[in-house]
């Protein structure tokens, strides 16, 4: 296998949509990470490695980057009702929607066992650098 990845650091406001990482894959099969500028590389790391993983997975397991997009950019703004209205937000699946809740984690998510594997990788390597968890993820809710 020849896999190209790039991992690339940018303000989170021009991210595609509000999301900490997003991955795309190119015509020629590369594969691009964006990850929101946070405080800390090892954060950074984390993320990119998460979205490798779950993007790597997803196409391993027939799952279309435009599906991934869709779901992800639906559930966002999905929960703008929950920011701009602060009233109860759910998703059209009928899950509810919080501050905190991401999009790979509700039940009906079609890459949800992906991300999983990735999220447990992650906090793993977040072992391993000696993030702390809790500082990592207050970090990116609060962008």
């Amino acid at each position: 296998m020849d896999l190209k990845i790039r991992l690339k650091s940018i303000p989170h406001k021009n991210q595609r949509y509000p999301t900490v990482g997003d991955f795309l894959w190119t015509k020629k099969g590369k594969l691009r990470v964006w990850i929101s500028n946070l405080s800390h590389p090892n954060h950074e790391l984390l993320v990119g490695l998460h979205e490798v993983i779950e993007a790597v997975l997803c196409r391993q397991l027939g799952i279309h980057t435009d599906d991934v997009d869709k779901w992800d950019e639906d559930y966002e703004a999905a929960r703008e009702v929950l920011e701009k209205e602060g009233k109860q937000a759910f998703f059209h699946c009928g899950c509810e929607i919080t501050m905190t809740s991401e999009p790979g984690d509700d039940i009906h998510c079609p890459y949800g066992p992906m991300h999983k594997v990735a999220t447990r990788c992650e906090k793993e390597i977040a072992k391993a650098l000696q993030v702390v968890w809790k500082d990592y993820s207050d970090e990116i809710e609060s962008l």
